[in-house]
């Protein structure tokens, strides 16, 4: 354990240092369209979906604060009876990641229910992509794979991707620390040390027990 601690990067497996090969790229790139299948008939299921465009509970709240940041148009939705938040005027009772990212997605496609979930699963077929790529540097080419492929086809990943819930941007900014980590115990430079540093600080916008970690990080 202190040599691994003393020098991380002799216990990098030697796979990692290849490029990937034809047949490897051909399997991601299977893997991926699989993936992408499969949300296109999730999505085909979501347009008949009685709550598509009011969600509710934790969705209808990050739903109702994007909007009103998108739009300026802080309307309360029917379900709320009158029970105003005061999201533009108070302290965030919850974390403000989601809504944030949730109102550009709003901003960008018009607000249309679907073309958001569909942004967000293309978010979760490049998480796909980001699983196989740390996957690979760490253990290998057959783990990268095998990442990616939970990633793309496991079913609660898909789920939450047509939800409007916070965990497909946390997983992409989780693998983008790992990755941007990885990168700095390679090669320590004050660049990727912000780096990570920047992005650790955008997973606590989005899951604050994030800051329980830091000191270890």
């Amino acid at each position: 354990l202190w040599t691994a601690m003393a020098d991380p990067v002799s216990f990098l497996p030697p796979a990692a240092e290849r490029r990937p090969g034809k047949a490897e790229v051909t399997i991601l790139a299977v893997i991926l369209v699989v993936g992408a299948l499969l949300r296109w008939g999730y999505l085909a299921e979501l347009r008949h979906a009685p709550d598509l465009e009011y969600p509710p509970v934790d969705a209808g709240f990050s739903l109702y604060w994007a909007t009103g940041l998108a739009t300026g148009d802080w309307t309360l939705p029917p379900d709320a009876r009158g029970r105003d938040p005061g999201v533009g005027e108070r302290a965030y009772m919850r974390p403000p990641g989601y809504p944030f990212v949730l109102a550009g997605l709003h901003r960008l496609t018009g607000g249309d229910p679907l073309a958001i979930r569909a942004l967000q699963m293309l978010a979760g077929l490049l998480n796909a992509a980001l699983a196989w790529l740390l996957g690979r540097l760490l253990l290998g080419p057959a783990v990268g794979l095998v990442w990616a492929a939970l990633m793309a086809c496991q079913w609660t990943f898909v789920l939450f991707e047509g939800t409007l819930q916070d965990a497909w941007l946390l997983v992409t900014l989780l693998l983008a620390l790992m990755l941007l980590l990885h990168a700095f115990a390679v090669t320590p430079s004050a660049t990727r040390a912000a780096a990570a540093a920047a992005t650790a600080g955008l997973v606590a916008l989005v899951r604050p027990n994030m800051l329980v970690v830091l000191p270890l990080l």
